[in-house]
């Protein structure tokens, strides 16, 4: 039976995954939680709209995907000024997204200058007030170096991020907007140099097919000197499905949802406000099957989804975009749950519902063989008490399952990604 999820296998897997039990003792602990709607919050993803020689020209498509997704928040760069054509036709199409609920984190890139940024910046904001929801530093400026007369590219860079972190703190269109920092540049202690920014910003990709969770931690780590000082972002992370590639490691299909999904809770759950993943679309024909960053899309060049964006629409089916609430205290039992690997994470929905999402996080890419190694469920049970309607939910299938079992205990198989116990009250 195929452990891996695509449109055809959704049924077989999931019906094998869940299993009800009777009631066993073991003692309550408080597991981690966030409310549901926070978490879909933090979910987001790269758009190049102004890329307008490939998939992205088609604006209209590129909001069809992200409803498909379920996700509301995007990553750009600031638009180029309309006479800058063919690039100049992406404020438009960014005006068009904030329109229709999409909300940016945008990039100001000093390749332009800081006034250029901060009136762009302000006719999207007039036009969809609140459509700018992050304005960010130079991107990795490690592979695009910023230039200054007399400083080097580290100090250019910096000069930079302290003045557009400035002009967006003393811009009234942008109040309690955040400055996300500069990515690629060298280690630094933000709470020791105010005025740059109001987040730590990361860009994490796993390398080798790893999991992401200690890929996650380390990136912090390293770029920030006391990072636990300031809230964080990841602006890039993913997988790319080109599993022959030699450059740091490809996946397969059903690898690349697998990992992105973990990505998604890994962040969430190491209290990362939001992760934008690298990237909406495979937007340009690579026939040599060699060019790495035209395959980290959750869509295929000619726009069908891949089981990526699959999982994610049966995330946002079976989790509709939530009203904000307040954070709830989760208490559960939980047994079986691998001890190194495992990890548990509750989503506490507005009309009190509670999502246990549970998954173990062993090694799922067989790197010699290019292929999905196998990796054994293990049975884990939950107990919340209360009388509860349980159904499980699992990104390889459409609609929940209901369960049955005892006193508010069930047990499930857990797989190498997030699937879950959802606890209404009855």
């Amino acid at each position: 039976m195929p452990r891996v999820f695509a449109p055809k296998e959704f049924c077989l897997f999931a019906l094998a995954s869940c299993i009800s039990a009777p009631l066993f003792a073991q003692s309550l602990q408080t597991i981690p939680s966030l409310p549901l709607a926070t978490f879909q919050d933090s979910l987001g993803v790269n758009l190049h709209i102004e890329y307008t020689d490939g998939q992205y020209a088609n604006a209209a498509a590129v909001l069809s995907d992200l409803q498909f997704l379920g996700i509301h928040n995007v990553r750009d760069q600031v638009p180029q000024p309309a006479n800058w054509l063919p690039v100049g036709q992406g404020l438009a199409a960014m005006q068009m997204l904030g329109a229709n609920g999409i909300h940016f984190d945008l990039i100001a890139a000093p390749n332009q200058a800081l006034a250029t940024n901060m009136q762009q910046l302000d006719n999207l904001q007039k036009t969809q007030p609140g459509m700018v929801i992050s304005v960010e530093g130079p991107n990795e400026i490690n592979n695009q170096p910023v230039t200054a007369p007399g400083l080097s590219n580290e100090q250019a860079a910096e000069n930079y991020q302290r003045s557009l972190y400035s002009a967006v703190h003393s811009d009234s269109n942008f109040a309690n907007v955040p400055v996300y920092y500069l990515t690629g540049g060298d280690q630094i202690d933000l709470s020791a140099n105010p005025g740059l920014a109001d987040y730590e910003n990361g860009h994490p990709y796993p390398h080798t097919e790893e999991q992401p969770w200690s890929w996650l931690q380390l990136e912090f780590n390293q770029r920030f000197i006391n990072p636990s000082a300031l809230p964080k972002a990841v602006t890039e992370s993913g997988y790319y499905t080109l599993p022959q590639s030699t450059d740091w490691g490809g996946v397969d299909e059903p690898g690349q949802a697998e990992l992105v999904l973990n990505d998604y809770f890994d962040a969430a759950l190491q209290g990362i406000v939001h992760t934008y993943m690298y990237q909406l679309l495979d937007a340009y024909p690579d026939p040599t099957g060699t060019i790495l960053d035209d395959h980290f899309g959750f869509f295929h060049l000619d726009g069908t989804p891949k089981v990526l964006a699959y999982a994610m629409n049966n995330l946002s089916r079976a989790f509709p975009q939530d009203k904000a609430s307040s954070p709830v205290t989760v208490q559960a039992a939980i047994s079986g749950l691998p001890a190194s690997t495992g990890h548990a994470f509750a989503l506490t929905g507005s009309d009190g519902s509670i999502a246990v999402f549970l998954w173990n996080e062993a090694p799922v890419w067989n790197t010699a063989a290019q292929i999905l190694q196998w990796v054994t469920p293990v049975p884990v049970t939950v107990q919340i008490p209360g009388s509860w309607n349980v159904s499980y939910f699992t990104p390889a299938l459409p609609a929940t399952i209901p369960l049955s079992g005892s006193n508010g205990t069930y047990t499930t198989t857990v797989a190498s990604y997030p699937t879950a116990l959802i606890f209404r009250k009855q």
